[in-house]
Formats: structure tokens, C-alpha cells, sequence
């Protein structure tokens, strides 16, 4: 699934360069897609069947990849377009970031183990159950909990950098809006990188869930309520606290699901995720436009906030047991 989907991200990316035109931008923007769903999807079985006794190292370091790759993205299209491939060659920018996910898919080809490494069948559930001890919490573990999770995250990330711009314009500050959006992005790399650290004491407990909601409530409070200067400040315990939600939520399926459901817990839980934070900026902009209020925008991120925080209380994660029967 991985080799498939990385062939898939090649072709699509490739493919939106021969064709610039909309409809073909759009299909080919569609299969790249899919070749990403492909492989985010299949990722952390793989972490459960190589890495059952570092789950929580093997999750930050993918997802220090992600941000890497998204902040390198960002940063290097328009340098790479004005000095090496032309002002105005955006579909060539295409050709360009195919290239390293070909490399990739090679790499991965020649460098990914077989499948058959036997690992041990014990997961959470079954370490509570053993002990006869019921796990405590008003709210079960499934896939759609954890999707609402990784899916208040999202939005609450991709409202800010939707809305940003237009509230600043409205607030007559649009100068901080680069700053604000640069400190949001950049502050994800930092905190996956330290979170990476400490990835065994914090992925499967409620504490890092709690505090990171706690603090994108008051972020978010805070810009709303506080002088626009003090924006960056608000924007990046934002981008820190939302990758670390992310990412602890990412590791709980091959943490809490059997084995054999660790697939199917991923792809739920990311389609209820991608769900969620798409329809949240579309909401939070229809409440602009019906109260005239452009604080308003931000009413979806601050909803989701509240959600990561509610079953960050009463989700039953209690790894201490688990961690104990994976360890070597």
C-alpha cells in the first residue's frame, strides 16, 4: 500500500504538469490524493508489525516527516520557481516535487523489510480485560472517537490558516498576517522534533491531550480578546499544541486496536478526521457572513477545541499496563 500509494502521489504530480489545465489539474489533484490516503493509511499497521515495543518513536519520527515535507514545501516552491525554474512556472513546480517522491518509492522498494516479523498480540484492551479489571471512562475507544480527535486538530490547524488573513484585513492589521501564519506553520517542526524526545512518557496518556486543548482554548481566546500584536504568540501554541494532538492520536490505533483492525481503525479514523476539518472552515466563514462578525471564523476551531478536550477527560487511555506486557 505504501509502494502503491507513493507511485500514485508520483504519477499524480507528474501528470498535473502535462495537462495544466483545470479539469486535468483537478483529476490529477484527485489521484495524487488517493496515493496519499494510500500510504498515511497503511502506515501505522507497519509501525505495529516492525516497531510494537517504540509505537510512540516510530509515530513522532513519521510524523516529523510530515512536517518537514509540508514546512519544505512551502518554504522552497517560490525560490526554486524564481531562480531555477522560471517566474511563472508553476506546472514545471509539479515536475520538481515529484522528483524526491520517486527517490522515495525507490528507497523504499529496496529498503522496507518483509513482512515477517512476528509480533507479540497484545494490545490494551487485552491487557485490561486479562486483569479482569473494566476500563474506566464514560466514552469508548473506537475509530470514530479518535477520528473526532485527529479530525479537532485539523480543523482547528486549517481554520487558522483559512481565516487568518481575512480576519486581519478586517481587523485592519494585515501586516501581521505574515507573521502569524509563518509562527503557526513553523511552530509545528519544534514541537514534533521535542515531542520525538519524550514520545515513550507521552503517546496513550490523557495529560498531553488535556493540556494541548486547554491551551488552544485559551489561544484562541486570546486572539480574539488580547491586542492583535500578540498574535504570533497565540499562533504558535496553536501550530505546537495541534501537531501534538495529532500526533499522539495518529500512534493510539496501533497502540488500542487488535492487530488485525489496526487498518481499519486508520482509515476511519482519518476520513471522520478529513471530514471534520473540511467542513469546519467552511462553517466557521458561513457564520461570518450570517452574524457580520469575523470573530466568528474562528467559532468552529474553538467548538473543536472544546471536543479534543471533553474526550481527552473521558476517553479510558490507560497505557501503563500495556507498555509494561510490549516492552522487551
Amino acid at each position: 500500500m505504501v509502494a502503491s500509494g507513493l507511485l500514485l502521489l508520483a504519477l499524480g504530480a507528474y501528470a498535473r504538469a502535462l495537462w495544466p489545465a483545470i479539469l486535468p489539474l483537478y483529476i490529477f489533484t484527485a489521484l495524487l490524493s488517493l496515493g496519499s490516503t494510500c500510504s498515511q493509511t497503511a502506515i501505522p499497521m507497519l509501525i505495529r508489525q516492525w516497531f510494537s515495543t517504540r509505537i510512540g518513536l516510530a509515530t513522532a519520527l513519521y510524523t516529523d516527516g510530515l512536517v518537514i515535507g509540508e514546512t519544505l514545501g512551502a518554504m522552497l516552491t517560490i525560490p526554486v520557481m524564481f531562480h531555477w525554474l522560471g517566474r511563472n512556472a508553476w506546472a514545471s513546480s509539479f515536475v520538481f516535487w515529484s522528483i524526491p517522491v520517486v527517490i522515495t518509492l525507490v528507497l523504499w522498494l529496496w529498503l522496507a523489510p518483509a513482512n515477517t516479523v512476528k509480533q507479540r498480540e497484545v494490545t490494551f484492551k487485552s491487557v485490561g480485560s486479562a486483569s479482569g479489571i473494566p476500563a474506566p471512562g464514560l466514552v469508548s475507544v473506537n475509530p470514530w472517537t479518535l477520528g473526532l480527535l485527529v479530525g479537532g486538530a485539523q480543523l482547528i490547524y486549517f481554520g487558522m490558516n483559512t481565516w487568518i488573513a481575512s480576519y486581519n484585513q478586517a481587523a485592519h492589521a494585515p501586516a501581521l498576517t505574515w507573521l502569524a501564519l509563518s509562527v503557526l506553520n513553523a511552530a509545528q517542526l519544534p514541537a514534533s522534533l521535542l515531542a520525538t524526545l519524550f514520545a515513550r512518557k507521552l503517546v496513550g496518556r490523557q495529560l498531553p491531550f488535556i493540556v494541548c486543548s486547554v491551551l488552544c482554548l485559551l489561544s484562541l481566546a486570546g486572539w480574539i480578546w488580547t491586542p492583535v500584536f500578540l498574535e504570533p504568540v497565540w499562533a504558535g501554541l496553536i501550530g505546537g499544541t495541534t501537531i501534538l494532538i495529532y500526533m499522539l492520536t495518529i500512534a493510539l490505533p496501533a497502540l488500542l486496536a487488535k492487530q488485525e483492525e489496526v487498518a481499519a481503525w486508520t482509515g476511519t479514523m482519518l476520513t471522520v478526521g478529513y471530514l471534520f476539518s473540511f467542513l469546519g472552515p467552511f462553517i466557521g466563514g458561513w457564520l461570518w457572513d450570517l452574524t457580520h462578525v469575523p470573530a466568528m471564523a474562528f467559532l468552529s476551531s474553538a467548538l473543536a477545541s472544546g471536543i479534543v478536550l471533553i474526550l481527552s477527560v473521558l476517553l479510558p487511555i490507560r497505557p501503563s499496563a500495556a507498555v509494561k506486557h510490549l516492552s522487551p
